[in-house]
């Protein structure tokens, strides 16, 4: 039926079929296909962080005002050290002060404050042992503030795991002392509508295991 048409208009019919046949090959397809699939993963993933960005905004308005702060600082010490070194607050013992002494100042501190001595875990190491050669001799103290814990576990059982509290001293490899505590701020300040009385109580034992520990690093005699 091409002789129906006039020439220039079967030549540009053609033109289009070549067109329309150059841009359906398998290459344009594929390549087509995979432009569609990373506009929709492109979307997709700032959906997700939109959504993420969100959720996050409101998960930490949930908890203490003052969570933020301390879980940023936290972050902060994770990028330069592990999570344990980030969880600990740690300080030298002073070099006139033998462990010895430093232990006996923590008890009389802590007999001072009303904070109840539970316990004490003497570790020795053999200093020639490979599998801890980085840690010559450690002294657990566990401590007790009753009040804080029982306002604690009233809010959540699961503050059992941190009970009773612990201070614990030890000499390095370098034969340098320290005394290192967990560090409770995350715990206290990670909580969901905790009574103030609580967190009060909470924050009262955080500071006198403070006290406690400076005690020791300092050899005083109360």
């Amino acid at each position: 039926m091409n002789f129906l048409f006039p020439k220039h208009e079967r030549t540009a019919e053609t033109k289009t079929v070549v067109e329309i046949t150059r841009y359906h090959t398998p290459l344009n397809i594929m390549l087509q296909w995979i432009r569609n699939l990373l506009a929709m993963i492109g979307l997709l993933t700032v959906a997700i962080l939109i959504f993420l960005f969100i959720q996050g905004q409101q998960t930490i308005h949930s908890f203490d005002e003052k969570f933020a702060d301390y879980f940023t600082k936290f972050i902060v010490k994770l990028t330069a050290e592990d999570v344990v070194s980030a969880m600990v607050i740690r300080t030298p013992l002073d070099k006139k002060v033998t462990v010895k002494q430093a232990i006996k100042s923590m008890k009389s501190y802590a007999k001072r404050l009303k904070v109840k001595f539970v316990n004490q875990y003497p570790l020795a190491l053999p200093k020639k042992s490979k599998e801890f050669s980085s840690l010559i001799s450690a002294n657990i103290l566990e401590f007790c503030d009753t009040k804080a814990a029982t306002a604690l576990l009233n809010y959540n059982t699961d503050f059992a795991v941190l009970m009773p509290c612990r201070i614990v001293i030890y000499q390095d490899k370098q034969k340098k002392a320290w005394l290192a505590m967990l560090n409770l701020d995350l715990f206290i300040y990670g909580t969901h509508n905790i009574e103030t009385q609580a967190k009060i109580q909470a924050l009262k034992m955080q500071d006198n295991l403070l006290k406690i520990m400076g005690a020791g690093a300092s050899g005083g005699i109360f």
